[in-house]
């Protein structure tokens, strides 16, 4: 069970909301949920990674005269060790360009984010809480 924060009633701030101040509730709770799908997102990415870095270590203990076995989609085919290297490296470049892209988008997000939280609490107050549990 998350814990609520109870509002005392000397702490209600009587407040009319308008159609601009819905709007950017709705932008803040759009936003923080694009955050959090983001850092899931570089969770998966991450675990993508140290698995590409486990791969890359066994085909660098194979001999070089070995055909390796190698997943495109849901098939494996038989390719040489140097060609699974370059597909590899080329996995792993494109999996960390995802991770730097989407921790950039996070920090514009939080950037966005605190100016809604204070133009929010500049006119809601305690009435609004915007904080994560």
């Amino acid at each position: 069970m998350q814990n609520a924060r109870l509002l005392k009633k000397e702490d209600e701030v009587d407040v009319d909301v308008n159609w601009e101040d819905q709007q950017r509730i709705n932008k803040f709770g759009r936003l923080n949920q694009r955050v959090h799908e983001l850092e899931a997102d570089i969770g998966r990415w991450q675990e993508e990674l140290d698995n590409l870095e486990d791969a890359s270590t066994e085909v660098l203990m194979a001999d070089d005269d070995d055909a390796l076995r190698f997943q495109i989609g849901e098939v494996f085919v038989m390719l040489p060790a140097d060609e699974v290297e370059a597909r590899i490296e080329a996995l792993q470049e494109e999996t960390e360009a995802k991770v730097t892209a989407a921790e950039a988008e996070i920090e514009t997000l939080r950037e966005a984010l605190a100016e809604l939280k204070v133009v929010l609490y500049g006119k809601f107050k305690n009435s609004i809480n915007l904080e994560e549990s």
